[in-house]
């Protein structure tokens, strides 16, 4: 009888955390964790993966018994503090339990000790819910390429900020996103020589932010409405001067809403991004007039204008344009779009 060779387990393990992040990516945990009945080898791998998910959506327990949900969570990392185990990325998920804070800082601890390089941090999406406050001991870590942070407080003083901290000791950071945090006036993104990739959304309070990152490809900036008018039919953005000092030949992909920008100040800044590919522009209310001269420009968004007046395109390898709003009308006084493959076009009615 011929010997039968697992080949399967013999694969390097790198292979194996691959195939198995993939079947999680365009799948779901529990088909990762399914795979691993393949060998005893891909299940030791998999539970000793070095991406690491800390989600109330993962784990039932947290809404029936915060006492077993947290010794769950605690022996699950117990082998990454006992054999050293690398931990690549952390994803701290929906845990806006009130007695999980002091457990969410040991275990970013643990992370940062072991030299994580992608965090994602999301409190929770319930409004009324309390923000997590971002411990000082995140500054330690260095080696972060990626970080993600919803619904966050990182207020220290009117001076500065937690987030501004990390930006001055973290100048690995390729990607960031803060979404909905709290405590951020005023922001200086200088220093990241690698940020390819900067979002800044429904960030309320902040009134000024000055972006100086010469690799910059892709730039999204939502502004938060100023509460004050949280009551009226169309909600007002709470203004916010945006200074983009770098990046002119290599952000490709830029997307804007509730910016308060002036036409003249929105032609200047665009005029600067020679390599622009993708503009997204929505409920920019203080634009009123639109000119956009570009031979790179491929892909162009314009949704929800009440006050737009007059847009003139002169984009001659347009692919697609996308045109939203809620008045019966489209300004549009020259457009060169010679190469135009497709446009999406929808007129709503005001209010809805």
């Amino acid at each position: 009888m011929a010997e039968i060779i697992d080949r399967i387990s013999d694969l390097p393990a790198h292979i194996i955390y691959d195939i198995l992040r993939m079947v999680g990516k365009y799948h779901n945990l529990r088909e990762e964790a399914r795979t691993c009945i393949l060998s005893k080898r891909w299940s030791s791998i998999w539970r000793w993966r070095p991406d690491v998910i800390i989600s109330k959506y993962n784990h039932k327990g947290l809404k029936n018994n915060l006492e077993n949900f947290v010794k769950s969570v605690d022996d699950s990392l117990l082998p990454y503090a006992e054999h050293n185990l690398r931990i690549e990325t952390l994803c701290l998920c929906g845990l806006a339990h009130p007695g999980l804070t002091s457990h969410i800082d040991r275990w970013l601890n643990l992370a940062i000790k072991h030299n994580v390089t992608s965090l994602n941090i999301y409190s929770n999406s319930m409004k009324n819910s309390k923000y997590y406050s971002i411990p000082d001991a995140l500054h330690a870590a260095k080696m972060l390429t990626e970080l993600s942070l919803r619904r966050c407080s990182l207020e220290i003083d009117d001076s500065t900020n937690k987030l501004q901290q990390l930006i001055n000791t973290c100048h690995l950071i390729r990607n960031l996103s803060i979404d909905d945090c709290q405590g951020i006036h005023n922001l200086c993104v200088a220093g990241l020589v690698n940020l390819e990739k900067l979002e800044l959304l429904d960030c309320e309070g902040l009134k000024k932010m000055e972006i100086q990152a010469p690799n910059l490809r892709v730039f999204a900036f939502k502004g938060a409405p100023l509460s004050m008018y949280q009551k009226t039919r169309e909600v007002q953005p709470l203004p916010c001067t945006i200074n983009i000092l770098d990046g002119y030949k290599t952000l490709q992909i830029l997307k804007l809403e509730a910016a308060t920008m002036t036409d003249k100040e929105f032609e200047y800044k665009l005029s600067k991004f020679s390599a622009l590919e993708v503009l997204e522009l929505t409920r920019c209310y203080e634009i009123k007039k639109i000119k956009i001269v570009s031979h790179k420009l491929k892909r162009f968004t314009l949704w929800y204008w009440r006050n737009l007046e007059q847009v003139d395109l002169l984009t001659p390898n347009l692919r697609e344009f996308d045109f939203k709003s809620g008045k019966m009308c489209m300004p549009f006084s020259t457009m060169v779009t010679s190469n135009l493959k497709q446009t999406n076009i929808f007129f709503y009615k005001r209010g809805s």
